[in-house]
């Protein structure tokens, strides 16, 4: 191999207009190829690429609670009793500014209230594939109504119901199931309630402390921490400017793998910088001791210049994007 290095050198040692022809060009192909590659501060691009954590990372990022970030709204003084309806009109403006600042490629959905659309569209899809959830305790149940000619008993029972305050919702179910045999399967829904956490008051979800919740159903994933960046300032400046219109009486906490994965990224930067500095200092002060000629360093500074942007220009061939997370952490390993 270093024979082969020192053949390069001969061939080019005589050859100084080829020489400047062949860096000139290297060096602009290679800026201009640089300009077109896409960086990306996805910090899981630094864990190995096998199928295995591909797989895995595919998974993680598609998983429905992952791609959450979840908000409290509580009253500063904890020492007074919990005022809800100031807390509801605080996650109303919340919401608002959220709405109105942040852009809709970063939400796909706000969440602060039940939906009584989605509890009816359940109910609905339910009754409507009744027959693929029916057991043979329902089948027992529909034949002994048969056998025995009940059937006027249930239609009255219909009809007591239909009468009661829920008669909306049990009007919409006796149409399509007037024998309510989809009562014990929309009953057991209940189970997935996650009651002892949450609760609603006036449609508003609450959690068991007695604070207002906002959860936010992100379209990025959380590694990708260059537009969690941008959504989290963003996200603050709308607390910030919340939290002043109510004059300090609420504060909002935040929660979710996006906050995380931002924190951490953004420490693996500083660390970068910091190791990039002192080690840039320790060269510089070994090189000015050693050669004590400003010539000697330039050269050397020249050299690193165009070996970077050459290796910029080969990436950008090689792969589309780059991950600045592992350059960071590249530098970081080198200062070491």
């Amino acid at each position: 191999m270093t024979r082969f290095f020192l053949k390069i050198y001969d061939f080019l040692q005589g050859r100084k207009y080829l020489t400047w022809i062949l860096l000139l060009f290297t060096l602009a192909v290679s800026a201009v190829a640089s300009l077109h590659i896409e960086f990306k501060e996805d910090i899981t691009d630094f864990l190995p690429a096998d199928k295995q954590n591909q797989d895995v990372f595919w998974a993680f990022s598609n998983m429905g609670s992952t791609n959450k970030a979840i908000i409290t709204i509580s009253q500063a003084d904890n020492s007074s009793d919990v005022d809800e309806y100031c807390l509801m009109e605080a996650v109303d403006t919340l919401a608002g500014r959220i709405t109105s600042s942040v852009p809709e490629s970063f939400i796909d959905r706000i969440l602060y209230k039940v939906d009584d659309g989605q509890i009816l569209e359940l109910t609905d899809f339910v009754v409507d594939h009744l027959p693929y959830y029916m057991t043979e305790d329902d089948y027992a149940r529909l034949d002994s109504l048969v056998a025995s000619g009940s059937f006027d008993n249930e239609l009255a029972l219909d009809r007591r119901l239909i009468s009661t305050p829920a008669g909306y919702l049990m009007r919409r179910v006796a149409v399509k199931d007037p024998l309510m045999l989809s009562s014990a399967h929309l009953k057991m829904l209940q189970d997935f309630s996650p009651q002892d956490s949450f609760s609603t008051v006036d449609g508003y979800m609450f959690t068991k402390d007695g604070s207002a919740l906002l959860i936010l159903d992100l379209s990025f994933s959380p590694g990708d921490t260059k537009s969690a960046g941008k959504f989290i300032n963003l996200l603050d400046d709308a607390i910030a400017q919340t939290e002043s219109r109510f004059d300090g009486k609420v504060e909002a906490d935040k929660l979710g793998g996006v906050f995380i994965a931002h924190t951490n990224s953004s420490q693996i930067k500083k660390d970068s910088f910091l190791s990039i500095l002192i080690a840039v200092v320790i060269i510089a002060f070994l090189l000015v001791s050693f050669f004590r000629s400003g010539k000697p360093i330039l050269l050397v500074g020249v050299s690193l210049l165009y070996g970077f942007i050459l290796a910029m220009g080969f990436a950008a061939i090689a792969m589309d994007s780059l991950s600045l997370v592992v350059i960071g952490m590249g530098a970081v390993i080198i200062g070491i």
